[in-house]
């Protein structure tokens, strides 16, 4: 099949047919979402089924860009051939830091690290999957290693996403009268090695984060969250930032607070409890507890993985393969109200499935996919009475909905590229590319975006590790001058993460 429609991305989706390739082409629209009833619905999307009663929908990361009337559209590609992986040995490992509220040390505490992509389904309740536990030292660091070979569950888990075993570490325990307090720190392992390393494993070792976590008190009274309206999600931070495209304010959106109702967070101190500060209480870990996760809902939102840009007579080509590393931000709340990114895990799959885009001239855009993702609750029971609730918005993976788009043009970047943005570049990250030649981002990794998402009035952080099967390049047209490009945070040659066109 071969569209040409105005506006439309199109992606090659090759599946092996009795020896042969099928290509599949699909237009993109507006964000499809999954409803709290499990039901399906879709914005702005003729191709999509009417919305069924209920559902919430996820709205799109980025508006849908428009195109010139003579623009034959983006060009499909078929799937290239993986690229070969340096391989990593040795059990894989993670850390982190727990504090109290004040900063101070969590010191010799007990830390149990559980299996993050052990995730419920909808409506549905089970015990965290264990993984193993560890315990911190004076200064409140903590480091796990990993079973090498892992358990055959664990397994499971990790080669269902590309060789990486996403997992949530945990300090938690009762202040003297009976707060629960406690700490989450989200974090990716790549347990694939030796003649199975993946790009996803190996990524995830060499971007291996070591995040500070501090612990936040959660009031037991609290009634149970309740989903945003659609007015409220509107009026929340991330859909704000993610529509505005400003990349100050969407730069900051990981480290601060966010409600997902769009109320201030002027003046939000997580420390305080009915007007009690918990900020310098080290909690007692001596009651025996138990904790049960519950998915809420689930849904899915177009997601920024990257994006191209190409100026004047050049083109730009990007490619997408979700066979690589994607990582996205974990957004936690005691109250299922304000939230705040707890670290980030990674996702892939195996499935060969791969987008592509070639345009220009004169076009900047980022591009996004689908992804799902669910919110929890966790409940904190000891003696069989609920002491405390969590909530956590994590992603479950690329997840192509039934009518839906594979994947979407986002927002349009353009206004980075230019004379205006490369006066305003840093002179040491220029570049130029001669007239018919090419440039290509085939290795590190992309910039982060901060609103890379909006997960139920939250933003969440995504950034995408740049091989062979994820590449942003500009080819320079047949003027006879030179054609200059710029990274966003370094040189061509080194790790510039995206490379803008003037």
């Amino acid at each position: 099949m071969d569209r040409n429609e105005k506006g439309r991305i199109r992606v090659a989706s090759m599946v092996a047919v009795a020896g042969s390739a099928l290509i599949l082409t699909l237009g993109t629209g507006g964000a499809y979402a999954m409803g709290p009833g499990g039901g399906t619905g879709c914005i702005q999307q003729a191709e999509c089924p009417t919305p069924t009663a209920g559902t919430t929908a996820l709205p799109a990361a980025t508006p849908t860009a428009s195109s010139s009337a003579d623009d034959p559209g983006p060009t499909a590609t078929a799937v290239p051939s993986t690229a070969p992986v340096a391989p990593v040995t040795g059990a894989a490992q993670v850390s982190g830091t727990f504090t109290l509220g004040n900063g101070s040390p969590l010191a010799n505490y007990p830390v149990t690290v559980n299996a993050a992509d052990a995730v419920p389904d909808q409506g549905q309740s089970t015990a965290p999957t264990q993984v193993g536990s560890t315990t911190t030292d004076t200064d409140g660091h903590w480091t796990f290693t990993l079973p090498d070979p892992l358990p055959s569950n664990l397994q499971a888990m990790a080669d269902a996403n590309g060789g990486v075993l996403n997992l949530e570490a945990n300090a938690v325990g009762q202040a003297p009268d009976g707060t629960v307090l406690s700490a989450s720190d989200f974090t990716a392992a790549g347990v694939a090695e030796r003649d199975d390393t993946t790009t996803a494993s190996a990524a995830a070792r060499a971007n291996a984060t070591h995040d500070t976590v501090a612990l936040t008190p959660a009031d037991p009274n609290a009634p149970a969250a309740t989903v945003p309206t659609d007015a409220q999600a509107a009026h929340s931070y991330s859909s704000q930032a993610v529509a505005s495209n400003d990349a100050a304010q969407i730069d900051a959106a990981p480290a601060q607070y966010q409600s997902n109702t769009g109320t201030s967070t002027a003046g939000y101190n997580p420390q305080i409890i009915n007007s009690v500060n918990y900020s310098d209480v080290t909690p007692d870990r001596s009651i025996p507890c138990g904790t049960t996760n519950t998915t809420l809902r689930t849904g899915i939102a177009y997601t920024v993985v990257g994006e191209a840009h190409a100026y004047r007579d050049a083109t730009t080509y990007f490619e997408y393969n979700n066979t690589l590393s994607t990582t996205f931000g974990v957004a936690y709340s005691t109250d299922g109200k304000i939230f705040k990114i707890n670290g980030s895990v990674s996702h892939s799959n195996n499935t060969g499935h791969a987008i592509s885009v070639t345009e220009g001239p004169n076009w900047g855009h980022q591009i996004t996919v689908p992804i799902q993702y669910a919110e929890t609750e966790s409940n904190y029971l000891c003696g069989g009475i609920v002491k405390s609730r969590t909530y956590k918005i994590l992603p479950i993976g690329y997840d192509v909905p039934a009518g839906g788009s594979i994947a979407q043009i986002g927002a349009n970047v353009s206004s980075s590229d230019g004379a205006s943005g490369y006066a305003h570049s840093n002179p040491k990250y220029r570049s130029v590319i001669p007239p018919h030649f090419s440039a290509a981002i085939t290795g590190g990794n992309s910039i982060t975006y901060g609103a890379g998402a909006s997960a139920f009035g939250v933003a969440i952080s995504t950034s995408t590790t740049y091989n062979s099967n994820h590449t942003e390049k500009i080819t320079a047209g047949g003027s006879t001058a030179t054609h200059n490009i710029w990274g966003a945070h370094g040189q061509f040659s080194d790790d510039p993460g995206v490379l803008y066109s003037y």
